[in-house]
């Protein structure tokens, strides 16, 4: 299992659009394609606090992993 550290900024005002779209469309479309949604939160401090989405996405094997273009951290277990 590959677990994938997501971290995503967006414009001040922001967040709550993008929380919602994750919500009701991009979580859906990441259990579509093979991926665990793992762990989602918003830092609570300044200077990322409203701006900032930090989520972990799980993936069955390194090799199915597609790219996506965001910047991401990969830690591979077992």
């Amino acid at each position: 299992m590959v677990y994938e550290l997501r971290i995503y900024h967006t414009f001040e005002g922001k967040l709550d659009d993008l929380l919602a779209r994750f919500r009701d469309h991009t979580m859906k479309l990441f259990e579509k394609h093979g991926m665990k949604n793992v762990a989602y939160w918003t830092p609570t401090d300044d200077p990322l606090k409203g701006k900032t989405l930090v989520y972990i996405l799980a993936h069955p094997a390194a090799k199915l992993r597609q790219p996506t273009g965001m910047r991401s951290a990969t830690i591979q277990t077992g």
